[in-house]
């Protein structure tokens, strides 16, 4: 029996013994008059996801509010002063271990590599690797404007013309096939397919993407994200995604949702918001986002999570704890998140994990030791 029909007769009932009880005339209840609530289904957004993903999914809900996985993007691929060798991670030389999830960018998909010159070839290695290790991965997709052919920042209007019907869907449809392709490639050494966070077109309302506001209308941007899930889930059969909805920095949960794609669309609701926590100023702020972004993703029955976060070059030593960590952890709303992911390691110049050396480094350490975030060593097989 589910949740909403127990509802409806607990009413019913509810209603007949009050009416019983002042020796009232007895009212007809109609069943229309009984649906004063309404349950969300807790179910994810692709119900033949593998066992593997679905159990990704549900291991996630049971450590909500208990420790939150640390992210980093392209963490085994490209460090400070090093790229591409084998079992590296600046995550790994100056904690000893390496972070419970992965980053990882398919744009360029079709290409010998992404965007940020790494081989598809060693991506697909990469996760593999992750997967073995027990760690979770997750991918963002900066696909090219399908109008002008510039990078994801060219911000002229494209959404309409890719969907169905329209010019250039068909060229939509052959990227999808691409990236669905990479997905089902995915496998462990015993063939199991690897499970994905799956973030396209994020940062929806800020406008700088060409899938920004400004450039698409929120029923171009609804419509658009329906039509990938759908297509990547019923036409391709790729079961090993779950679906991430995140949004750059908002101010209440209206703005948040102006272009949520509704709830049978969206696994995880996320932001990223690399601004608020930068300073002590604004880290207020930066919580009552996250507080936000909770409430409406529990009332749905959805995991939610800090999608993108991190101060460029770490110049603050205590940044770790004291601007991230502590402000989270203590407040009784925010701490639900189930994971928060920084940004690449590129250069010297352009770093959001610390290197040997660097100021932060010991702070990163008692970031690591903490009960609370959760790295690959402290990882329980999140896949069965």
């Amino acid at each position: 029996m589910t949740q909403g029909r127990i509802v409806h007769i607990l009413l019913f009932l509810a209603c007949l013994i009050s009416s019983c009880h002042h020796g009232k005339k007895k009212t007809t209840v109609h069943p229309a008059d009984s649906l004063l609530i309404t349950l969300p289904v807790e179910k994810p957004v692709d119900t033949l996801l593998t066992d593997e993903t679905r159990a990704l999914w549900l291991n996630l809900k049971k450590i909500q509010g208990k420790g939150i996985l640390f992210g980093h993007q392209d963490a085994t691929t490209s460090g400070v002063d090093w790229n591409s060798p084998d079992s590296r991670s600046d995550v790994r030389e100056v904690t000893g271990t390496n972070p419970a999830l992965y980053g990882w960018e398919i744009s360029g998909i079709g290409n010998a590599n992404n965007i940020d010159s790494i081989p598809f070839t060693l991506l697909q290695k990469r996760i593999a690797e992750a997967f073995s290790r027990q760690g979770v991965n997750t991918v963002t997709w900066h696909l090219n404007n399908p109008v002008t052919g510039g990078t994801a920042w060219d911000t002229q209007a494209a959404v309409r013309d890719i969907l169905p019907d329209s010019s250039l869907h068909a060229y939509y449809k052959s990227q999808l096939k691409l990236a669905g392709d990479f997905f089902r490639q995915l496998r462990s050494g015993e063939g199991t397919p690897v499970p994905v966070i799956f973030r396209p077109f994020h940062e929806n309302n800020g406008n700088w993407f060409w899938w920004g506001k400004g450039h698409c209308t929120s029923d171009e941007y609804i419509r658009l994200w329906r039509f990938t899930v759908s297509y990547l889930r019923d036409s391709l059969q790729v079961h090993n995604l779950l679906y991430v909805y995140s949004t750059d920095i908002f101010e209440t949960p209206e703005q948040y949702l102006e272009r949520y794609p509704g709830d049978a669309w969206v696994d995880i609701m996320g932001c990223e918001n690399y601004w608020d926590f930068q300073s002590g100023a604004t880290i207020s702020n930066g919580i009552a986002q996250l507080r936000m972004i909770v409430n409406l993703a529990m009332s749905r029955k959805k995991l939610a999570a800090l999608t993108e976060c991190g101060f460029d070059g770490i110049p603050v030593r205590n940044w770790w704890t004291q601007y991230l960590l502590t402000p989270i952890k203590n407040d009784s709303v925010a701490r639900n998140i189930s994971y928060l992911m920084v940004w690449r390691n590129a250069n010297r110049k352009h770093y959001y994990v610390p290197f040997r050396d660097q100021k932060s480094a010991p702070d990163f350490i008692l970031f690591e030791q903490d009960t609370f975030t959760i790295f690959e060593k402290d990882l329980n097989n999140l896949y069965r």
